[in-house]
C-alpha cells in the first residue's frame, strides 16, 4: 500500500476493485463450475447467487486478496528477484493456503465435489495453482502496465480474473475432463498429476519469457536499478 501511494499508480487500488466485483462475481461461479466446486447456502452474509452458486461475502473477500497479491507479484517481478526466490515466495504462499482451504473442506465452508484427486478434499492440481497463478499474473502485468494510458486502465480489473481462468484452463484440463467423465480414481490421480505438472511448467516458463529476464537483467545492473527506481518513482498517467 504505501509503494503504491509512493508511485501514484492506481493499479492496486484497480486490482482490489476487479477482484471484489468481476473476480467474485464472474470468475469465481465461473471456476466453480468448471472445477466442482461449491459454498453452501448456509454461509454468513449471502450476497447473490450467481448461475445457482451461492457467493458469499467471504468470497469477496478472498478475491480482493488475490488481487493485493497480484499487485505483490507484480512488484516482485519489478524487482527482478531470482525466478527461484520468487518461485520459492509463492510455494510458501500455496502452502500457507492449501491448509486454510482443507480446513474450510473439514468444516464445510466449500466443498470440490466430484474430485477424486485430492489430499485432504483439496483437489491436487489446486494446490499447485495457488502458487502458479501469481507467476503468471505478476509477470503478465510487468509486461502490461507500461502500455496503460488513459482509457487503457479500464482493462486492469478484469485483468487478474481473465489471467486466472486463462492459466486455469488450460493447465486443467485433463482434471476438467476427469471431472466431467467421471474417471475412475486412478484414472483421476493421472489427470491430476498431469495437470499439477502443467501449472507448475507454465508458472515457471512465465517467469523466463523475456519481460521477467529484462527486470532480472536490471536488477544487476547498477545503471538498470537506477533506471528502474526513477522509473518507479513517477506518477502515473491515468
Amino acid at each position: 500500500m504505501i509503494d503504491a501511494w509512493r508511485t501514484r499508480s492506481p493499479l492496486l487500488i484497480l486490482l482490489i476493485l476487479g477482484g471484489a466485483t468481476f473476480g467474485a462475481f464472474a470468475v469465481e461461479p465461473t471456476y466453480d463450475i468448471i472445477m466442482a466446486t461449491w459454498y453452501p447456502y448456509d454461509l454468513p452474509v449471502q450476497l447473490l447467487t450467481v448461475v445457482g452458486r451461492p457467493m458469499a461475502l467471504m468470497v469477496v473477500f478472498a478475491w480482493i486478496q488475490i488481487g493485493v497479491t497480484a499487485y505483490l507479484s507484480y512488484r516482485i517481478v519489478l524487482a527482478g528477484w531470482s525466478a527461484t526466490r520468487a518461485l520459492a515466495l509463492f510455494a510458501a504462499m500455496s502452502l500457507t493456503e492449501g491448509p486454510m482451504e482443507m480446513l474450510c473442506v473439514h468444516f464445510g465452508v466449500m466443498n470440490y465435489y466430484g474430485n477424486h484427486a485430492a489430499i485432504f478434499g483439496v483437489p491436487l492440481p489446486s494446490l499447485v495453482q495457488n502458487a502458479g497463478m501469481f507467476a503468471v499474473i505478476g509477470v503478465a502485468l510487468a509486461a502490461l502496465v507500461p502500455h496503460l494510458r488513459g482509457w487503457r486502465w479500464a482493462i486492469v480489473p478484469f485483468s487478474v480474473g481473465m489471467l486466472y481462468l486463462g492459466y486455469v484452463l488450460s493447465c486443467t484440463w485433463p482434471n476438467f475432463l476427469a471431472i466431467q467423465g467421471q474417471a475412475s480414481t486412478p484414472v483421476f490421480w493421472l489427470a491430476a498429476i498431469v495437470s499439477s505438472v502443467l501449472n507448475g511448467g507454465v508458472a515457471v516458463a512465465a517467469l523466463q519469457l523475456p519481460t521477467a529476464r529484462k527486470y532480472r537483467s536490471a536488477a544487476r545492473s547498477p545503471h538498470g536499478k537506477s533506471r528502474q527506481s526513477s522509473t518507479d518513482a513517477e506518477p502515473a498517467t491515468v
